[in-house]
């Protein structure tokens, strides 16, 4: 009977430019370049799996007369990823902008960085001997089934009320993190919180606001049980906001469309032959060997980061009209001799100087995290960062105090060398023992199985005759064999 066991295997994570050009007409002044980019297709290949994804572009910009105006493109497009994958293989890829560079005005000429990462899953089936007539010695180990999640799309809806006034909206975007998941018969019970930035235009003036609530989310998991591991990604596809003016502010009604994909973990012992004999024939054994995942780790984070940051070349800065989406911009992570994830998180950050004019910054806020010494994690480390809130205030003017909190999760695993008997051929008649009564020594590290097979009984037959045995056998032990005459 052949075994079936999974193993979780992470693409090289992919990075490459997409350049495209934007015609603002009438822009004056760019305000904001923002990219934003989220898979929409996954198809395995033979050797490969080719990604879609859509790419979105925003500017925002004062034309000729100061006023604020909003241009947006989105593309559909396309890349691959190598992977030992075939057709059947199930394949994660999420798709993330890491940087946004521009330069221009009416002919605005954009260049972004995209990063690709994500896993596949390889078969690592193997299949023992069978054969009821042969003695066999076996061993245990746990495997790993690694199942695909059903993509599901549902929508998060929350109304609150809000003490500033929103006046001509211009966009709206969501960034999603999973605080936990529980797992039920059939069930992934989804905690997350969602926060939304948004940018308005108010009495003639652009302003920036920012949203964050809970949510939860029944996910219907059919085959998942208690006990299992589930690794799911949340992403934002569209954001509503309708706006209900009230005497002191104003009221929210949001709606955000969500994606969610990703797969669970279950895990079961197996029983399989390393040794066999016959007690009439002599065999040529054959091996085989099976590399597998072993146990690892999942567990998640929440942590704190902050920096200050000098406005170059601003020293009089005033108000801040807006912190943009934040995005993880690069990411490491290494695991000895702790699990340590570092790298830069970055958000666009409009201000306003005392002359009154719009001044953009891109703020770079460097982190690193210690997570955990005792991991088992060794092989194919994965660490997601979601930004859960991002703040800031200017200081003297001339420069950005910033702090926030972020999500991380991470997981990994470390294989092991399964050895398993493949084949047993038979090569002739095993000669008898005509002895009445044998005596077998018990050498270091031998079990019951080692003496049956040089006695040429089955271990069932020792017990029974040798009832003053204690297991596991000890060096120097006695093994007797009687004989019928």
């Amino acid at each position: 009977m052949q075994i079936k066991c999974d193993k979780k295997v992470n693409f090289t994570p992919n990075q490459f430019y997409e350049s495209k050009e934007l015609y603002l007409d009438g822009a004056e002044k760019i305000l904001s370049v923002q990219a934003f980019a989220r898979t929409t297709s996954i198809e395995s290949l033979n050797g490969e799996v080719r990604v879609g994804y859509l790419l979105t572009i925003r500017a925002l910009y004062l034309n000729q007369d100061g006023m604020v105006e909003k241009r947006e493109e989105s593309y559909d497009l396309t890349s691959s990823l190598r992977a030992n994958v075939n057709a059947n293989s199930f394949a994660l890829v999420n798709t993330t902008v890491i940087g946004v560079e521009y330069h221009g005005s009416q002919n605005l000429k954009v260049r972004v960085m995209v990063e690709q990462k994500g896993c596949y899953i390889q078969n690592c089936n193997f299949e023992p001997i069978e054969n009821p007539s042969l003695c066999y010695k076996k061993k245990s180990t746990n495997i790993k089934s690694i199942c695909p999640l059903r993509n599901t799309e549902f929508v998060v809806d929350k109304n609150e009320k809000c003490n500033f006034n929103v006046g001509q909206m211009l966009c709206a975007d969501t960034i999603l993190s999973v605080k936990s998941v529980s797992i039920a018969t059939d069930i992934c019970e989804i905690e997350g919180i969602a926060t939304i930035y948004f940018s308005h235009i108010n009495e003639g003036e652009l302003k920036g606001q920012s949203l964050s609530f809970p949510f939860s989310y029944e996910l219907l998991s059919e085959g998942i049980k208690a006990g299992d591991v589930a690794s799911i990604t949340l992403l934002p596809i569209s954001t509503t906001l309708n706006v209900t003016e009230l005497d002191s502010g104003v009221e929210l009604d949001v709606q955000i469309l969500v994606e969610a994909k990703g797969y669970f973990e279950q895990k079961s012992e197996v029983e399989y032959a390393i040794d066999a004999y016959s007690k009439e024939y002599e065999l040529a054994l054959t091996n085989g060997e099976v590399v597998m995942e072993d146990d690892g780790c999942n567990f998640a984070s929440k942590e704190r980061f902050s920096a200050t940051l000098p406005l170059d070349e601003i020293t009089d800065a005033v108000e801040i009209i807006s912190i943009g989406v934040p995005w993880v911009g690069a990411s490491n992570v290494s695991a000895k001799p702790t699990i340590t994830i570092d790298g830069v998180i970055c958000s666009e950050i409009i201000l306003k100087r005392e002359s009154g004019e719009y001044a953009r910054v891109l703020a770079e806020i460097p982190y690193s995290f210690d997570l955990k010494e005792d991991s088992t994690c060794s092989s194919d480390i994965d660490a997601r960062l979601d930004i859960i809130e991002l703040s800031a205030r200017i200081r003297f003017g001339a420069t950005l105090e910033i702090a926030g909190e972020v999500s991380v999760t991470v997981s990994g695993s470390s294989e092991k060398v399964v050895y398993y008997l493949e084949k047993a051929e038979s090569i002739g008649e095993r000669i008898k023992n005509d002895a009445v009564i044998s005596v077998y020594l018990v050498g270091e590290g031998e079990t019951l199985f080692d003496c049956a097979k040089a006695l040429q009984s089955d271990e069932e037959e020792l017990l029974a005759l040798n009832p003053e045995l204690d297991l596991p056998l000890k060096e120097g032990d006695k093994v007797l064999l009687y004989r019928p005459l």
